[in-house]
């Protein structure tokens, strides 16, 4: 099995699973189920940015599953001049699930500031240690990238992954607010996004 195939098989396991938050901050909650839909891991692998390969052109469901099934491998990926800007981050797909299920994870809920540090468009970032490294995992809300109403149940958020990367130098703590995880609740999905 390869490195991408590994990622692929673990983020399969991760779409059978939500999670759900609620989170404080000043006296205000905010309520979110976080899910996993299979066009995200074309994003959390980065492969998206590697536009010189052929698969650059394919959907994102039709990468997923050759990734899955093996034919696309992360040597292929390593043909791409644009490799470097991915490497470091193939390999956390698989390590998503340590960082939403540790104790020390931290919820920041992402203020206007955040747009002078970042172009991902992120409502909340998941702060956690994956294998000693800091991470991050930006989460977005669904209704901002479909661009239709808000999808909600009960009042709740649906948010999905965006993008996970290692800590480099810009702390995304700085200017954002720091939550209190006040439920964390990992549960077999009960919806689709």
């Amino acid at each position: 099995m390869n490195l991408l195939q590994e990622q692929a098989i673990a983020y399969q396991k991760l779409m059978k699973y939500e999670y759900y938050f609620v989170v404080a901050y000043k006296n205000k909650t905010r309520t979110f189920i976080l899910r996993f839909p299979v066009n995200n891991f074309l994003h959390l692998t980065g492969i998206h940015k590697l536009t010189d390969l052929k698969v650059h052109r394919m959907s994102s469901e039709k990468i997923f599953e050759k990734c899955l099934n093996g034919s696309l491998k992360y040597n292929d990926l390593k043909r791409s001049e644009f490799f470097d800007l991915i490497e470091s981050r193939v390999g956390l797909v698989s390590r998503i699930e340590k960082l939403l299920d540790s104790e020390h994870l931290v919820i920041i809920c992402n203020g206007n500031f955040m747009k002078k540090y970042s172009n991902i468009p992120a409502d909340y970032i998941n702060e956690g240690v994956i294998d000693s490294h800091v991470c991050y995992l930006f989460l977005q809300n669904y209704d901002k990238n479909k661009k239709i109403a808000n999808k909600q149940i009960d009042a709740t958020t649906i948010v999905y992954p965006i993008s996970c990367f290692r800590k480099t130098k810009q702390d995304y703590r700085q200017d954002n607010m720091i939550s209190h995880i006040l439920i964390k609740d990992k549960r077999p999905t009960t919806g689709s996004i």
